[in-house]
C-alpha cells in the first residue's frame, strides 16, 4: 500500500505552466504498450518459438525484422510527444444545457509535424490532431453537460498513440482553466419589467449632466446668471451658457425580488439571464441586483458577460 500511495503521488506530480506553458519533457513523458501493442508482442513470441521449433529461417528473419519495427515504433512514439508545450486556450462561456467543450492549444517548436495527438479530461478523449511544425494547434475534446456555475478544470492528459498505436505516451498538465456556465435562459419569459427613469436601488436620482458640449451655446444677452454654464465658461475663457434639459437615461434595474412569484432558485435565475439577454439586445442600460451582489447600469459585450458571469457564479 505504502508503495502504490508512493507511486500514485509521484505520477500526480502538479505540472504547473512555466511562463504560460507546459514542457512534456522527458522527465515527465511516460510510456506503456497498448492492448494491441500486448498481443503483437505475443504473436512475436510465437512466431520466433516456431521459428527456433521448426528451424525456419525465414520465419526467424520475418521475427526479428518485425521486431525492430516494434522496437522503432517505440522510439518514435515517444520522439512524437516529446517537447511539446501545452498552454491555455481560450474557453469560450456556454449556457446550461449546452455541450462544453475543453481547449487546449498545443504549441510545437520543431520542425517536425506531431501526428495523432489528443488530450484526455477524466472519462473523455479528444479526437486525433496533427500538430504541424513550428505552429500552435487547439486541441478539443467534448465534456459533455455542465451545470450552472464555474468550473475549475482539473489536470488534464496528453497523449499520443502515433505511428502504429502498439505503445501509449502520455504526460499531464495542470493549466488551471475554468469553464463558465450561464444559466439556461427562460424561454417564455415575461416581459421585461419597466425602467424606474432614472431612480437606482437605493431611491436616489441620478443628477443630469447639464453641461454637456451639445447643451451649451456662447452667452448671449438676456441669458440669466443661472444658465451661464461657470465650469465650461472657466475652462474655455469664454463665458458661454446652457440651453434645453439634459435627458437622463433610463435605468432598468433587474432585480432578484422581481421573480419572487418563482419558488426554483434556477428558474429565477433562467428568468434573470434571458431579461439580461433581452436588454442587451434592445440597448437598454440595465444594473443587475441579486442578494449581495449589485452590478450598476451599463451596456454593451463586457457588461453583459459581467451580468451573466454573476448569474454563473451566484450561490444564493
Amino acid at each position: 500500500m505504502m508503495i502504490q500511495h508512493r507511486i500514485r503521488t509521484w505520477l500526480q506530480r502538479p505540472r504547473y505552466p512555466q511562463e504560460g506553458w507546459v514542457t512534456l519533457d522527458h522527465r515527465h513523458l511516460y510510456i506503456l504498450p497498448t492492448w494491441l501493442g500486448i498481443w503483437f508482442s505475443v504473436l512475436l513470441i510465437t512466431m520466433l518459438l516456431a521459428s527456433l521449433n521448426f528451424n525456419l529461417n525465414l520465419g526467424l528473419i520475418l521475427t526479428f525484422t518485425l521486431i525492430s519495427i516494434s522496437l522503432g515504433s517505440m522510439w518514435f512514439a515517444y520522439r512524437n510527444v516529446q517537447n511539446l508545450k501545452v498552454g491555455h486556450a481560450i474557453q469560450s462561456a456556454i449556457f446550461a444545457n449546452q455541450p462544453a467543450v475543453l481547449s487546449v492549444t498545443a504549441r510545437n517548436t520543431s520542425k517536425n509535424s506531431r501526428f495523432g495527438i489528443s488530450i484526455r479530461y477524466q472519462k473523455h478523449t479528444g479526437e486525433d490532431y496533427e500538430v504541424h511544425a513550428e505552429q500552435d494547434t487547439v486541441l478539443l475534446v467534448p465534456i459533455g453537460h455542465l451545470k450552472r456555475g464555474i468550473h475549475p478544470i482539473k489536470r488534464i492528459k496528453i497523449a499520443g498513440e502515433f505511428p502504429f498505436r502498439l505503445f501509449h505516451v502520455w504526460s499531464y498538465a495542470d493549466l488551471a482553466q475554468q469553464i463558465t456556465v450561464y444559466p439556461a435562459p427562460e424561454e417564455a419569459y415575461p416581459p421585461l419589467p419597466s425602467p424606474d427613469q432614472g431612480e437606482d436601488t437605493t431611491g436616489q436620482r441620478t443628477k443630469p449632466d447639464d453641461e454637456l458640449p451639445e447643451l451649451i451655446r456662447p452667452y448671449q444677452l438676456g441669458d440669466t446668471l443661472k444658465q451661464i454654464a461657470w465650469k465650461h465658461s472657466a475652462r474655455s475663457d469664454e463665458l458661454v451658457s446652457r440651453y434645453g434639459e439634459a435627458q437622463v437615461p433610463s435605468n432598468l434595474w433587474l432585480d432578484w425580488r422581481q421573480t419572487a412569484s418563482e419558488k426554483d432558485t434556477e428558474l429565477r435565475l433562467s428568468r434573470l439571464c434571458a431579461w439580461v439577454i433581452d436588454a442587451e439586445a434592445q440597448g437598454l442600460q440595465y444594473g443587475l441586483s441579486l442578494p449581495g451582489v449589485q452590478l450598476m447600469p451599463n451596456k454593451g459585450d463586457a457588461h453583459l458577460h459581467q451580468c451573466l458571469t454573476a448569474l454563473a457564479a451566484w450561490r444564493g
